[in-house]
């Protein structure tokens, strides 16, 4: 009898045992990063307002495995001049990772976003006297390129575009390793040389039609 008991208390609390951590792993998984806006900034030249739109984990689980971080994965967008205000989201979701965006104008990238290198730096925003900005071009992170389970900055991104409003976003040219120069050859044509698949290629886009229109191998 006391064998017996023995043996029912050791079940018992096995099972009380697994509950727990059934319950602990069904937190875990639930967890959601919490969403968090940056100050919004003026985009030179234009009535249009922009925030970061920033992703803070909570602990391990689902926001871990998803890959969310304190980068940014999302913009937010207004138009000060009207009276109505209405907000809008450059991308539906925020799942994916933005790791740069490049203000453009009729005349090309403005002269504070580039290296003595040549190099482009990320676009800064003021309200102060500026050339007008046309356009917005990101390198954003959709797809898994390393295969480890989650979307970063170390992860290959696509060169995207939209108005200078977070209008008419659109995908142009995947797995772009990095950029290396953004011609513009008229007003509407825009030439970008960047390294794909460990080769270099120049593409050329028409910014109106938000199209890539010629995309060629440089050769070596």
């Amino acid at each position: 009898m006391r064998r017996l008991f023995l043996i029912s208390g050791l079940l018992l609390f096995s099972c009380t045992a697994c509950f727990l951590s059934g319950s602990s792993h069904s937190t875990s998984d639930n967890t959601t990063p919490e969403v968090t806006l940056s100050k919004f900034q003026c985009i030179p030249g234009t009535s249009q307002m922009i925030s970061s739109v920033l992703l803070e984990p909570q602990g391990k689980g689902l926001a871990s495995k998803r890959g969310y971080s304190s980068n940014i994965h999302n913009y937010s967008f207004f138009d000060q001049s009207q009276e109505t205000v209405t907000f809008t989201k450059l991308l539906p979701t925020n799942d994916y990772v933005i790791k740069q965006i490049i203000q453009l104008t009729e005349a090309g990238v403005p002269n504070a976003q580039l290296k003595k290198s040549g190099a482009i730096e990320q676009g800064e925003f003021s309200c102060k006297e500026s050339p007008v900005i046309k356009w917005l071009l990101y390198l954003v992170v959709n797809q898994d390129t390393n295969d480890d389970e989650q979307l970063d900055p170390t992860d290959i991104p696509t060169l995207a575009m939209s108005d200078v409003s977070g209008q008419n976003y659109t995908e142009l040219i995947p797995g772009i390793q990095n950029i290396l120069n953004i011609i513009m050859k008229d007003s509407q044509q825009l030439m970008v040389i960047y390294r794909k698949d460990n080769q270099y290629h120049f593409s050329m886009i028409d910014l109106l039609q938000r199209e890539v229109t010629l995309t060629e191998e440089i050769p070596l």
